[in-house]
Order: structure tokens, then sequence, then C-alpha cells
């Protein structure tokens, strides 16, 4: 079988098996956005976390949640590139400098993609 041929019968397969599940796929995710019901993991979760299911979220609320997450990735990236000669598989690679590690934490959660390092 030649390569373009191959292709061609990866390209076919993939948009196969798209369309097969578009309908049950849909009726699925329409079905859990549209139910009030709350599953066993979820309310589990939720008691562990203190949250109410049935209570919505204020865009005050929602806006803390966000700025939360955010400062938190912040500084679990910038400890991964700071800490990365200690992790496994680091391969020979030194952690950043702070600067440069701040910088790139920076770029990755706010997606503005200005990383400063070089490929191998």
């Amino acid at each position: 079988m030649s390569e373009l041929s191959s292709t061609l019968l990866t390209d076919l397969a993939l948009v196969v098996l798209i369309g097969a599940s578009v309908i049950p796929l849909g009726n699925y995710m329409a079905k859990v956005f549209q139910s009030q019901k709350v599953g066993w993991f979820e309310k589990r979760f939720y008691s562990i976390i203190g949250i109410d299911s049935r209570s919505s979220q204020s865009w005050k609320g929602y806006a803390a949640s966000l700025l939360s997450f955010s400062g938190i990735s912040v500084l679990f990236l910038y400890g991964i590139l700071r800490l990365q000669q200690y992790l496994p598989w680091a391969e020979g690679f030194k952690g950043m400098s702070p600067a440069l590690a701040w910088n790139t934490a920076i770029s990755f959660v706010t997606n503005t993609n200005w990383q400063n390092y070089s490929g191998p």
C-alpha cells in the first residue's frame, strides 16, 4: 500500500469514527448538561471540598476561582521549572533561572507564549 493511500484510508477511518460518535456523544452531553442530578463521585468530591451542588456560582465566586487556580498553576509550574534537574527524566537539563522560570510560568498560564529557551 502506498503512503498516499494509507494516509487517505486513515483520514477516512477518522471521519467515519467521528461521524459515528456525533449522535451518541451529543445525546450524552445534552443529558449531562441538562440534568440537575449529581453523580456519586461528584457528591463525594463536593462534600470533601465543601461545595453545595444546588447553589449557583456568582461572577465574584467565579473570578475568585479563576484567579486562585491561575495563581496555583503559576506557582506549581514555577516550581517544576526551577527544580527540573531533580525531577525524573531530567536528561541533564538544569533548572531555569528565577526570572526566566517566572516569565515562562506566567507565559504558559496566560497563554502569551513568551518562552525563552532553546530546544534540544
